[in-house]
């Protein structure tokens, strides 16, 4: 059946709305990037928030500028982040145009590494939260004392072992972090992080900080007799019911049955 005798059918106009709604959203979440023209295509009709999150399209600052009006600015934000549409000089272009169109916790959040002295210029702009959990920023020294009352300690205690270091020694790195900001860390969320090294430096030094209850159950953390004795004080402070329930008691029992104490 030809495309005009359709149209015309019973069955075309009982369900027109729904075809239409359907053929918008097959054409907003299909591959784009050589089919330029049919944006221009009852353009109001498209589903925008499918075209601002479709990687096949061909971004550009060009592009976005074209279509502004019509951008779903949230989900545009995730694009707009990944380094693999737009070059550093772009980035800072599109924040300079946009800051105030873009989704911060969406920038804040996915924003990568070489792009992070760009997200600097921008703390009135920064949703903090986001991105203090951002594994992939590069925090400087300077920038968080700047910021220090405007930090989420928790979630920047937590992106600690998955952060990239701004030296080629990453145990350093994390170490300047723990020394510069020793009184804002959240010391909590460190004794259970078991991506940090607990060795025997780490833990002497720290001892005061750490909350025991967690470091029992940290499976880091190595044991053995010499450290159960050294840190005795810590250890007795635990509750019974959570200690014999931890994965330090474990190592225990199985220290005490090799040495059929």
């Amino acid at each position: 059946m030809e495309i005009e005798e359709f149209v015309k059918s019973n069955f075309y106009m009982l369900f027109k709305k729904e075809l239409e709604n359907a053929v918008n959203s097959c054409i907003s979440e299909s591959d784009l990037s050589n089919k330029l023209d049919i944006l221009s295509f009852n353009i109001k009709q498209l589903d925008w928030m499918a075209l601002s999150m479709n990687e096949t399209l061909p971004w550009s600052v060009e592009f976005i500028e074209l279509y502004k009006d019509y951008w779903d600015w949230h989900y545009l934000s995730y694009i707009i982040a990944d380094n693999k549409f737009f070059n550093k000089v772009d980035f800072a272009f599109l924040l300079a145009v946009y800051a105030e169109k873009v989704d911060w916790k969406v920038l804040c959040r996915n924003v990568q590494i070489k792009y992070s002295d760009i997200i600097y210029r921008y703390r009135s702009h920064i949703d903090w939260p986001s991105l203090c959990s951002n594994p992939n920023f590069y925090w400087k020294i300077d920038f968080i004392k700047e910021n220090i009352d405007m930090m989420d300690w928790i979630a920047f205690s937590e992106s600690i072992s998955t952060m990239p270091p701004f030296s080629n020694d990453i145990r350093d790195f994390r170490f300047r972090i723990l020394e510069e900001f020793e009184n804002y860390i959240d010391w909590s969320v460190i004794s259970e992080n078991e991506k940090i090294n607990f060795d025997s430096d780490f833990i002497e030094r720290y001892k005061d900080r750490f909350d025991w209850e967690n470091i029992v159950n940290n499976s880091a953390m190595e044991w053995n007799l010499e450290k159960i004795v050294k840190y005795d004080k810590y250890l007795s402070k635990v509750p019974n019911e959570y200690l014999m329930a931890s994965s330090m008691w474990y190592e225990i029992v199985k220290i005490c049955v090799l040495n059929r104490l």
